[in-house]
């Protein structure tokens, strides 16, 4: 009973918070692919962002996609936005790489710490700081990735 309650209560401050966001949110999920059971809300425009288990809003729905923490990088999620740039953000919800790539790939494919990212089909690499360790001005970086 006790947890019924509770979840009851969880989703009418969602439900609050969501309003107070001035958008519409058109349904919540529960994903445990995320920091401390934040909750993923979607726009009416089917954006995606994130709240916190008290409701407030960590990552407003700005993403079109947000892809699971920990699968590039340790506590970092990447993210795309609406033009299609990507980027990551941490498991404070804070941007730590700036949105402006095309591609990123997993770190440590072609060296360890860094990935490949890619802008206006000009290669470099970025460090696990999120540092741009080789900046993107290469038209093709044939490295031969790790076995």
């Amino acid at each position: 009973m006790k947890k019924i309650l509770s979840l009851c209560l969880m989703g009418i401050a969602f439900n609050i918070s969501a309003q107070n966001y001035g958008g519409t949110i058109t349904f919540l999920t529960a994903n445990n692919e995320n920091p401390a059971n934040w909750v993923m809300v979607y726009s009416d425009s089917g954006l995606v962002g994130y709240l916190n288990a008290d409701g407030k809003e960590i990552v407003p729905p700005i993403y079109v996609t947000i892809e699971p923490f920990g699968e590039y990088h340790e506590n970092w999620a990447k993210v795309q936005t609406e033009n299609g740039r990507n980027g990551f953000i941490n498991d404070d919800g804070q941007i730590v790489v700036e949105t402006k790539y095309d591609e990123i790939d997993k770190f440590g494919v072609y060296k360890e710490n860094w990935a490949l990212v890619n802008i206006d089909g000009k290669y470099g690499f970025i460090d696990t700081t999120g540092k741009e360790v080789v900046k993107p001005k290469y038209a093709e970086i044939p490295l031969k990735k790790k076995d």
